[in-house]
């Protein structure tokens, strides 16, 4: 992008920069951590959605918890940092089963609740995504409910898997510096 400014008989003339933050990167370097959830909480929607399969992979390997007697691992989002599609649905965790990745979503429906389990990989194709839990109403019948998640909000999902594992991972440091989360509808 380049600026040029005109004045009377002369021409000025600066070229801008624009860099988008690398954050998977970012997210494995030496930075303090308070520094990483400000940047995290400043990041735009583009900037959030390029983070890569691989680096969501190395987050859950390294603060998630086991799964029974496995070498799979789930990273559990707390109540405090859960996102969603803003309607019918948030993210519960983020599993590594099997070298794969899944995302768990709690939906909640007028006369249904269910924790739905949906791959990484369709999850945050591009575009919206549009998920759908098959059901039977209390007469029996079968029964479709649908969700949708916007590329706005799979934005959020990734925002709230990425301030998890901060605070998971430096979770004495934030502790002892006396480091207290501001309310999430401020970023």
């Amino acid at each position: 992008m380049e600026l040029v400014y005109q004045l009377p008989g002369l021409l000025l003339c600066r070229t801008l920069i624009i860099r988008k933050m690398d954050i998977n990167g970012f997210i494995f370097s030496r930075t303090q951590p308070q520094k990483k959830i400000d940047i995290i909480k400043s990041l735009s929607c583009d900037e959030l959605l390029a983070v890569k399969e691989a680096t969501v992979k190395r987050m859950v390997k390294e603060t998630g918890r086991k799964m029974g007697r496995t070498r799979d691992r789930e990273l559990y989002i707390s109540c405090e940092r859960r996102e969603g599609n803003a309607w019918n649905s948030t993210i519960e965790s983020v599993d590594v089963v099997k070298n794969k990745i899944y995302i768990n979503l709690y939906v909640q429906f007028s006369n249904t609740d269910s924790t739905l389990c949906e791959d990484y990989d369709e999850f945050f194709a591009n575009g919206s995504y549009r998920g759908e839990l098959h059901r039977t109403d209390r007469y029996g019948n079968p029964r479709t409910y649908y969700f949708i998640y916007s590329i706005e909000a799979k934005a959020t999902v990734v925002k709230a898997i990425l301030l998890e594992y901060v605070f998971t991972k430096y979770a004495k440091k934030l502790k002892n510096q006396n480091y207290v989360e501001n309310n999430k509808n401020d970023a």
